[in-house]
């Protein structure tokens, strides 16, 4: 009998070890078992494993890629997701405009305070001005 070089998953490793024992494996073993039976198919798309055993298929990895990239790109469309360069151009326009506000705000802010203080202070020699300009009746008339 000739010694098979296909290795097939015994069990996923997502399963309890339980399931492991009740095959007759303990907890430490190599989760892949060789059947020394199973013959190597030899069709033209014969089955690969990977170096845990578990089955891999390349075709099928690259249709499952182009048919997110298809399902990517109609979303894009229908305006579900933005595209990336799109977005980061959003949002650097964003923020370009909010410092252009924020610096307009602060420097009429400045303007404003400017106008306060020479307000409060023109108010305050008017006033002297006037008390100043028109004393108060002298005292020795009375």
């Amino acid at each position: 009998m000739q010694k098979s070089t296909a290795r097939r998953p015994s069990i996923p490793p997502s399963r309890p070890a339980q399931a492991d024992t009740s095959q007759g494996r303990g907890h430490y073993e190599e989760g892949v078992i060789v059947n020394p039976e199973a013959g190597v198919s030899t069709g033209p798309n014969p089955q690969q494993y990977n170096d845990r055993g578990y089955p891999r298929n390349p075709e099928t990895k690259r249709q499952e890629r182009e048919h997110v990239r298809a399902a990517n790109e109609v979303m894009q469309v229908t305006g579900v997701v933005e595209d990336s360069l799109a977005a980061k151009v959003k949002a650097n326009q964003f923020m370009n405009d909010k410092n252009l506000e924020t610096l307009t705000g602060l420097r009429l802010m400045e303007v404003g305070r400017a106008v306060l203080v020479g307000g409060v202070w023109g108010v305050l020699g008017l006033r002297r001005r006037i008390l100043v300009r028109f004393p108060a009746a002298p005292l020795d008339k009375c």
